[in-house]
């Protein structure tokens, strides 16, 4: 029949050689800057911007045991996953930037930013221990989870004392005049571009670092485990043969039903100061002196961050 398109929790797809595939540690991130305003002029012996950027940075760490539990199913009598963590954080950006040619064919350019938090969340599983019981899991648990936005977050718990994020949800008491106070921060981005046609005619280097800089965040609300064991039912069956949804539907799902494994208590509030993404580029461009248009280029990047570091080098 006609090859489709599946999802790894299909019947299809064999358990063995998709996790023959899949590393230790498992990282998904994405990264969205939306250019709202830049405006550009002649002045100062260069060329100067303004801009207002909306930025949004998502990233997930999830362990390879995880991935496997999910697809083969309970095989074992106990599992140990760690290290699982999950983070956003969302920000606007006022930016003021100027570039100008420092001597013949070596320019310089700097970007300034005014940094107003929108919200952060963290989320952060050092130990999972499931031990299977005769009608249930027994699970023991070391979590903790921190939020922060531009106005207060309301928590809600049950009665046990547990936190219901169900009911958990930001105050509508905003106060337009704190907005930009409780969550905010500087950055910069630096960067240079040197044509070296008195050196190597055609070749040209560039080197920047962008991102630079952290958010202060005021307001940040704390949950935690209690180090507890607790019963749990177990899993949900999921549809493998046919599962209509998308990888991040399955996953939402597996992870939704996960968290109904950790039990989180308030922890009180306190002030984080969290870094950007910072991350370096630096790149070459050679256009080949028999044909002008034809040209080779490298660029290497390398972002900073446990959750987010990765290295990257592409040729064109």
């Amino acid at each position: 029949g006609e090859d489709k398109l599946t999802t790894f929790m299909s019947g299809a797809v064999d358990a063995n050689d998709f996790l023959r595939n899949i590393p230790k540690s498992v990282r998904l991130s994405t990264d969205i800057s939306l250019n709202v305003l830049t405006l550009g002029t002649r002045m100062l012996g260069g060329y100067t911007t303004l801009g207002i950027t909306l930025n949004s940075a998502v990233s997930t760490n999830i362990p390879k045991g995880f991935f496997e539990f999910a697809k083969k199913g309970i095989q074992e009598n106990t599992y140990n996953f760690s290290d699982i963590n999950a983070r956003t954080m969302n920000y606007a950006a006022l930016t003021l930037g100027h570039s100008r040619e420092i001597f013949d064919g070596f320019r310089a350019g700097i970007n300034i930013k005014r940094l107003i938090g929108i919200g952060y969340a963290n989320m952060h599983i050092d130990k999972l221990n499931l031990a299977l019981g005769e009608n249930y899991w027994m699970v023991e648990s070391h979590a903790y989870a921190e939020a922060a936005f531009f106005t207060e977050v309301e928590t809600a718990t049950d009665n046990q004392g547990k936190i219901d994020f169900e009911d958990t949800k930001l105050s509508t008491d905003i106060n337009p005049a704190s907005v930009g106070k409780s969550a905010s921060g500087f950055g910069i981005d630096l960067g240079v571009v040197y044509d070296m046609k008195d050196i190597v005619e055609g070749l040209t280097v560039s080197a920047s670092i962008v991102d630079l800089g952290r958010i202060k965040w005021d307001n940040m609300t704390r949950v935690a485990t209690k180090n507890n064991k607790i019963e749990f039912n177990g899993f949900e069956e999921i549809d493998t043969e046919d599962f209509a949804g998308s990888v991040a539907d399955e996953l939402e799902s597996l992870g939704e039903q996960a968290m109904n494994m950790v039990h989180f208590y308030p922890d009180g509030e306190h002030s984080m100061s969290t870094n950007l993404n910072t991350t370096i580029y630096l790149g070459a461009e050679y256009n080949m002196p028999f044909y002008k248009p034809l040209s080779v280029a490298m660029l290497y990047n390398k972002r900073f961050g446990k959750l987010t570091g990765w290295d990257e080098c592409r040729g064109y």
